[in-house]
């Protein structure tokens, strides 16, 4: 982002993270959807955006909160998959659907238990 993005530009970030103080993984996860991923920490993200984007002090960077909007958000993304699975518009294997249906799921449970959070940041350069 930094090498094309003009000063004066904008950059919305809408990112996962976790409330605790430590990045988090899951190895399932890493295995079948986000190799090598991990939830990092809300300050994390803001300490690594420090070098590339202004500080400008008060309210920036903004940041909107999304997490209430997921949940619903999950289960609307699995319905619609499965619907398109059942119509012949997607074409994969049960086991790839159950995948997906687990994915969504546990997401919209790690998101219930306040585990995994949504929020976008609005950096400015």
């Amino acid at each position: 982002v930094d090498m094309v993005m003009k000063k004066g530009g904008r950059f919305l970030l809408l990112t996962l993270y976790t409330p605790y103080s430590a990045p988090a993984s899951d190895p399932w996860l890493n295995k079948h959807i986000f190799p090598n991923g991990e939830l990092p920490p809300k300050e994390f993200v803001l300490k690594a955006a420090e070098e590339y984007f202004d500080q400008c002090g008060g309210d920036y960077p903004s940041f909107q909160e999304l997490t209430p909007h997921y949940f619903p958000t999950l289960h609307a993304w699995d319905k619609n998959f499965a619907n398109a699975i059942r119509m012949g518009s997607v074409n994969i294997s049960e086991q790839e659907k159950r995948k997906w249906h687990f994915y969504f799921m546990s997401c919209a449970g790690a998101i219930k238990a306040r585990h995994m959070r949504v929020g976008q940041f609005l950096f400015m350069k």
